[in-house]
């Protein structure tokens, strides 16, 4: 059976990891990190101090020699997010997925490249009726445009469905990409309905 992977949160609170049981075990016993850490692993209801689970380490949580050189603070900093009186980090920060904060960024330049393009087609097509009909190089370009503002949309809804299976990860910002390239592109098809239509 494969060792599982665990999940650890760092002296700031900072969740850290996948890493496995042997590195954990060893960290422990080195006193680089305390035995009130916050890990977390699947299958555990939530973050809990090492001491709880240090039986699947091979460690008997009862012998005082295993903790006798290790950070009194439990491996938390004093000032960590989340520090209590015992000294252990209680809240994890999670980090945000990177796939989502990729997304998010995409789906906003797209979004701004969209209205750009659309109102250059507006105040093209009141100047200059016609404009994009044929092959000139103002149809060219803007051509071009919105092929790659597509591909952008694309790209941002890829990255936002990636950050959605990235674990223990918020995935706020592929959501609020998802939503974003989304919006841009039922804007691009209502555009372009509206624009035959005419």
């Amino acid at each position: 059976m494969p060792d599982p992977s665990w999940f650890y949160a760092d002296p700031t609170g900072t969740q850290q990891g996948p890493v496995d049981a042997a590195f954990l075990r060893d960290a422990i016993q080195r006193g680089s990190l305390g035995p009130n850490v916050k890990v977390w692993r699947d299958g555990l209801g939530g973050w809990v101090p090492f001491q709880q689970v240090a039986g699947e380490f091979g460690i008997d949580r009862n012998d005082a020699g295993w903790v006798s050189n290790q950070h009194p603070a439990g491996g938390a900093s004093a000032n960590a997010p989340g520090a209590q009186a015992g000294g252990s980090a209680s809240a994890v920060r999670e980090l945000h997925s990177g796939l989502g904060v990729a997304a998010f960024i995409t789906a906003c330049f797209a979004a701004v490249l969209s209205l750009v393009l659309i109102v250059i087609a507006a105040v093209m097509e009141t100047s200059t009726p016609g404009w994009s009909t044929g092959n000139t190089p103002g149809a060219n370009a803007a051509g071009l445009a919105v092929v790659v503002n597509w591909a952008m949309c694309a790209l941002a809804i890829g990255l936002a469905i990636g950050g959605f299976f990235q674990k223990n990860r918020k995935d706020v910002f592929a959501i609020a990409g998802l939503v974003i390239a989304v919006v841009t592109v039922v804007v691009w098809i209502a555009s372009v309905i509206a624009g035959t239509a005419e």
